[in-house]
């Protein structure tokens, strides 16, 4: 994962229970963070394609992912995606691909 850049988003397929599509383009959306108990929780959103995303078109699925033991310091949209990537976190990220930002 390129260091360098930030994530705004991740790629990688999800077949929507409901209608059967596959959601490609994943974002994050919605964001609550547990200052007390140091504990954050991001919506993913799926789509279609970034396109998609872009004109504006509703979302296939979400996920709810959660993070204990932040450092509410360093939160930001690029940690919650790095942290979601990766074999290791458990969630239906992993092994997703890392969009950068231009």
């Amino acid at each position: 994962m390129d260091e360098s850049k930030k994530v705004k988003a991740l790629r990688f397929e999800f077949e929507d229970e409901v209608t059967g599509a596959v959601a490609a383009y994943h974002v994050i959306e919605y964001v609550s963070i547990d200052y007390k108990f140091k504990s954050v929780s991001a919506t993913l959103n799926g789509y279609v394609s970034e396109k998609a995303y872009k004109d504006g078109k509703r979302y296939l699925c979400s996920h709810i992912l959660t993070f204990d033991g932040a450092d509410m310091e360093t939160v930001d949209r690029d940690w919650l995606y790095r942290r979601a990537v990766g074999a290791e976190s458990g969630y239906v990220t992993a092994n997703a691909e890392p969009v950068y930002a231009e």
